[in-house]
C-alpha cells in the first residue's frame, strides 16, 4: 500500500515538473541582439505583361520557319514548295489584212506557214485558205525565207495550176509587194511570166526603163522608171476583159492604163527567171492574186497597209 503510494507521488511530480520547463521555455527572450542586422527589403508584385502578336503588315512575306529536329536527332525539312507551271497560251489566231473579197491566193514572205515564219521549212502556204500552196521549194542559199519576206536569186517558182486557170479566164488582179531589188539581167527582168510561150509576163525592160506587163497580143500598160527605183515598191495589175481594161498601179496609184480586146490563154506562170538575160536577186513581201479587177479604191487600201497579215 505505502509502496503504492509512492509510486503515484512521484509520477505526478513528474508531470509537474514537465508542465512548467515548457512555460520557461515558451516566454524565454534573447539576452543578445544578433550581431548582423538584416535588412528586409519589401519587394512591390510586378505587373504582368503580356507580349501582344505583332502583325505582319499586308504584302510582306512572311520568314519560313527554321529546319526542326525531332527527338532521334534527325532534321525535319519544311514543306518543299514548287512553282507551278505558267499556263499554256492559247494559240493565237491569223488575221489577214488584206481586202479579202474575191483573194484566192496570198503568199506572205515573212509568214510562209499558218502559224508565222519557218525557215527551215521547204513550202510555202497559201494564206487566203485555197490551198495553192507551193511545196517542195528548193530552200538553199538562193531561195529562202527570212523576217523580211521570199528572197529570190536568180531561180523560178513554178505556180500552182489554180493560178493558170484563173489567168486564162481574163478576170483577175495580181499584187505584189516589193522589197530589196538588184536587176542582173540585160533584157527583160522578168518578175512574172507565162511558160513556154510568154503570153502574160509581168517585167521590166532594162533597155527602155519601162514597167511593162504583156497580155498576149493586147496593148501593154507601161510605166516609164529607172532601175533604181524599181525596189521597196507595192505593184499591182487588175485585168478585165469585160471592162475591156488592164490597168498598172504603182503604191496604190494608177500610172498606167491599157485597152484589153482579145483573150490570151497561158499554160504555166513562173515567178523569176534564170536566164542570164532575165534573172535579178529580189525579196517579194508579199504575192496576192484576186479573182476579179479590184477597185482602185481597193488596190490604194492594199498599197496603205503597214502589215498585210497579223496574229491576235
Amino acid at each position: 500500500m505505502k509502496k503504492n503510494l509512492l509510486v503515484l507521488l512521484s509520477v505526478l511530480l513528474l508531470v509537474v515538473t514537465m508542465f512548467v520547463g515548457c512555460g520557461e521555455s515558451e516566454n524565454t527572450t534573447p539576452t543578445k541582439a544578433p550581431t548582423t542586422a538584416t535588412a528586409t527589403a519589401t519587394i512591390k508584385p510586378t505587373e504582368k505583361v503580356t507580349a501582344k502578336p505583332t502583325q505582319t503588315p499586308a504584302g510582306e512575306n512572311t520568314p519560313s520557319e527554321e529546319p526542326t529536329a525531332d527527338e532521334t536527332g534527325t532534321v525535319t525539312e519544311g514543306p518543299e514548295i514548287t512553282s507551278s507551271p505558267n499556263p499554256t497560251e492559247a494559240p493565237k489566231k491569223l488575221k489577214i489584212n488584206y481586202v479579202q473579197n474575191g483573194l484566192v491566193t496570198l503568199y506572205q514572205g515573212n509568214c510562209n506557214t499558218a502559224e508565222g515564219l519557218d525557215e527551215d521549212e521547204w513550202s510555202w502556204t497559201d494564206l487566203s485558205g485555197s490551198g495553192n500552196n507551193l511545196e517542195n521549194l528548193a530552200v538553199n542559199d538562193y531561195l529562202y525565207f527570212s523576217k523580211e519576206g521570199f528572197y529570190i536569186e536568180s531561180q523560178v517558182v513554178h505556180l500552182p495550176e489554180p493560178i493558170v486557170e484563173l489567168i486564162n479566164t481574163g478576170e483577175f488582179t495580181l499584187e505584189f509587194d516589193l522589197g530589196d531589188f538588184d536587176p542582173t539581167g540585160t533584157a527583160w527582168i522578168c518578175f512574172f511570166q507565162e511558160w513556154p510561150k510568154d503570153q502574160f509576163s509581168f517585167f521590166y525592160n532594162v533597155s527602155n526603163q519601162e514597167l511593162q506587163v504583156k497580155l498576149g497580143s493586147n496593148t501593154r500598160p507601161k510605166y516609164k522608171v529607172s532601175a533604181e527605183n524599181i525596189a521597196n515598191h507595192k505593184y499591182a495589175v487588175t485585168v478585165s476583159l469585160k471592162d475591156k481594161a488592164a490597168i498598172l498601179y504603182v503604191d496604190g496609184v494608177e500610172v498606167a492604163k491599157a485597152g484589153l480586146n482579145k483573150a490570151f490563154t497561158v499554160e504555166g506562170l513562173l515567178i523569176g527567171h534564170n536566164a542570164a538575160q532575165r534573172c535579178y536577186t529580189g525579196t517579194y513581201e508579199s504575192i496576192r492574186f484576186y479573182n476579179r479587177a479590184l477597185t482602185p479604191a481597193e488596190v490604194a487600201q492594199n498599197a496603205a497597209l503597214e502589215t498585210g497579215v497579223t496574229f491576235e
